[in-house]
């Protein structure tokens, strides 16, 4: 290989980074961060290759699926684009790309307090367009996945994997039906980026006696106050529910 080839570029570019992993952090997310450790330090210029999966897979010792969940962060948070045909590339701007959360600074609790607040004010205000705008495809969407959490409860799956996929889609229904597509993209990364702690909150619920139904009534009463196109009730449950999401995981706001 020839120094103009990126495999063999970026081979020397991880040969001391190889070992700064963050215990605290999951494979997929290790990886991202030292990729974009690598782009945001200008080690990987903007245009740039990245190498293919399977040289990546073979560099860091784990499976290709674990490059790709990388791989598919780094692209969310817009610091590599993905060319058909061609590879993984560094963006064109990728420091004023994107707004960024690092994965190690989530599992900071002030932090994490600090996210939480803002997805209070963000998603009370999209729940307050909700009520203005909410379409009955909107309402229905909502419904659908009110009645799977519902379902979930009762069939003893409330931390389950489909009942944390059911109000993530609560939320992303309720942020659909804002009609502002930049409330929409907003949210969808704050949810992404907390989904882990999302995650947690379902599952401290569901060990409590009578908890998961109390955070369906909350889900509820969102839905209710936009039904009754009650945008300052829709604010208030939201904020309420997000508030209490903070409480579960033991967060100061």
């Amino acid at each position: 290989m020839g120094d103009n080839c990126p495999v063999a570029n970026f081979g020397r570019k991880m040969k001391t980074l190889e070992t700064k992993v963050v215990a605290a952090l999951s494979l997929p997310q290790q990886i991202a961060k030292i990729l974009s450790d690598q782009i945001l330090g200008g080690e990987l210029k903007p245009g740039e290759g990245l190498p293919t999966e399977k040289s990546l897979a073979q560099t860091f010792n784990v499976s290709r699926a674990v490059v790709r969940e990388a791989i598919s962060s780094l692209k969310f948070e817009g610091l590599v684009q993905t060319r058909q045909g061609a590879g993984v590339f560094v963006s064109p701007n990728p420091i004023a790309s994107a707004f960024r959360i690092p994965a190690d600074r989530v599992g900071n609790s002030d932090d994490l307090a600090a996210l939480f607040q803002l997805r209070m004010y963000v998603e009370s205000a999209a729940a307050e367009l909700a009520a203005q705008k909410a379409t009955p495809q909107d309402v229905s969407r909502m419904t659908l996945a009110l009645s799977e959490i519902e379902h979930c409860i009762s069939s003893g799956e409330a931390a389950g994997e489909q009942s944390i996929i059911a109000d993530l889609d609560f939320h992303i229904a309720v942020s659909e039906a804002s009609s502002n597509p930049y409330l929409l993209s907003f949210i969808r990364f704050l949810n992404e980026n907390l989904r882990r702690s999302i995650e947690t909150g379902r599952r401290n619920s569901a060990t409590v006696p009578g908890r998961a139904e109390l955070v369906l009534q909350e889900h509820q009463q969102v839905l209710e106050a936009i039904v009754q196109k009650d945008p300052a009730a829709a604010y208030a449950a939201m904020y309420k529910h997000i508030q209490h999401s903070a409480d579960r995981l033991g967060l100061k706001s």
